[in-house]
């Protein structure tokens, strides 16, 4: 219950220790024993206390107290020798209490109880309540059976008849919350920061991760993860804790509504900063084929670092790449050329995934590309090609 809404009740409360409760008291019993229709509890004031056994069931009607459990209940009657007790409190109490918690916007708590036509009955204070579905949280909810038996924070926004007509809603008090929240977090956090969150929701484009109470960001797709090809269910499941990157805010064009844009990519090391140190040109690396194009096929060293295998370094005879290989693909190839500032990795294919050479007669290719590039070059092209040729001879 929420403190304001409590201090409320304070107003209906004893005088103090030991004083004997009277009706609108709220009290804390132990459960003593548990009849056929009742259950007794001992609130501590000389007195008995009993509870019908139906106010004490859960949402599938089964018992939810135990001797031992200590409950928070209210008076609903006393007599000389025993006080009737309830979950909440009914009658004028009750309505006193709801007409202050009206008047000064202060939020109740409800059980929902049922499902009824345009929304949810929910119990208040010991009276029926109407919630409609539109107001029944921050967005639409698809199948309302599954909120019965729960309890939620509400304002109330009509009270009228006595407390015959009660209509609640919870989505102004998440709207406010949202918005407390969204101040809260914008004045501690600045573009770039990492920061905790939980994922909410899961969708083709990426994943929505809570990073305050009522506060979700966005992770695209694209920063998922330095990998290629992720999609979110891959990596991740509802409820996770995840550390995401703060990117930036911005407003929706059409709602208005507050963006926040989050990566989870970002929130750990870019992969390309040990590319410098772990690849070096003309070594030997294992790894796997991502995706093919029409000039050849792309080759993944480890996650989230790519490389191009040109066709014309797949072999001699090779014309399309999906001759040689196929996305999935275990490969193993040379290191040509590193650019870490374009992340660039130029590769050549050394083994095909049969375990068979890949490389035979690529030399005939190089030798004309060198040749054809020497004219361009001066006397360094021209001796270069001498030197080739003359190599060719010995050959």
């Amino acid at each position: 219950m929420s403190e304001d809404f409590a201090s409320l009740l304070a107003q209906y409360e004893g005088q103090g220790a030991g004083a004997r409760p009277k009706v609108g008291d709220r009290v804390r019993a132990t459960v003593v024993a548990i009849g056929e229709h009742a259950v007794f509890v001992d609130v501590g004031a000389g007195v008995d206390g009993v509870v019908l056994r139906e106010d004490v069931l859960d949402a599938q009607g089964e018992l939810a107290v135990a001797e031992g459990d200590v409950l928070d209940l209210y008076v609903v009657a006393a007599g000389e020798s025993e006080l009737r007790l309830a979950r909440s409190l009914s009658g004028v109490a009750g309505l006193g209490l709801l007409e202050e918690a009206f008047a000064s916007g202060v939020p109740v708590e409800g059980r929902v109880s049922a499902v009824v036509k345009g929304g949810v009955e929910v119990q208040v204070a010991g009276r029926r309540a109407f919630c409609p579905a539109s107001q029944i949280g921050d967005r639409s909810v698809e199948d309302l059976s599954t909120l019965v038996g729960q309890t939620f924070r509400f304002v109330i926004t009509t009270l009228g008849e006595r407390g015959r007509n009660i209509v609640l809603s919870r989505r102004k008090l998440l709207e406010e919350e949202r918005r407390q929240s969204q101040e809260s977090f914008f004045a501690r956090v600045r573009e770039g920061d990492v920061v905790e969150g939980t994922v909410t929701r899961l969708a083709s484009f990426g994943a929505f991760v809570e990073v305050a109470p009522g506060l979700e960001g966005l992770v695209h797709i694209s920063e998922l993860s330095w990998s290629r090809g992720v999609q979110p269910e891959d990596i991740l499941s509802v409820g996770e804790r995840v550390r995401v990157k703060f990117l930036g805010r911005s407003q929706d064009a059409k709602s208005g509504d507050e963006r926040i844009s989050l990566s989870l990519k970002q929130a750990g090391e870019d992969p390309w900063q040990r590319v410098t140190q772990a690849v070096h040109e003309g070594e030997v690396s294992a790894g796997t084929v991502t995706r093919l194009a029409d000039f050849g096929a792309f080759v993944e060293l480890w996650p989230g670092v790519e490389g191009l295998v040109h066709v014309s370094e797949m072999g001699r005879r090779v014309r399309r790449p999906d001759e040689v290989v196929r996305p999935g693909d275990a490969v193993r190839v040379r290191i040509l050329a590193v650019d870490v500032e374009a992340r660039r990795l130029s590769l050549a294919l050394v083994e095909s995934p049969t375990g068979t050479p890949a490389s035979e007669g690529r030399s005939d290719d190089w030798r004309r590309y060198a040749s054809s590039r020497s004219q361009g070059l001066g006397n360094l092209g021209h001796a270069l090609a001498k030197a080739m040729h003359q190599k060719n001879r010995k050959e």
